[in-house]
């Protein structure tokens, strides 16, 4: 049995590999902002937020009225 990730087959990714280094670098940026703002909301006694969560809310699709 082949066992592949499913970017290999992704048109954007294989059309545009100057795509894929960008969601790369960009996802390595938001990890090291949610680093960034859980570490300054622990110095502050405040709990974790998930930073990440709330980006992928954000950008996620919206309901239609």
């Amino acid at each position: 049995m082949l066992v592949c990730h499913g970017d290999r087959f992704d048109g954007i990714v294989t059309c545009a590999p100057w795509l894929e280094k960008l969601g790369d670098a960009l996802y390595y940026v938001v990890v090291a902002a949610n680093h960034l703002v859980n570490n300054v909301r622990r110095w502050m006694g405040m709990p974790y937020w998930p930073f990440v969560e709330r980006i992928k809310l954000g950008i996620g699709p919206r309901p239609v009225h």
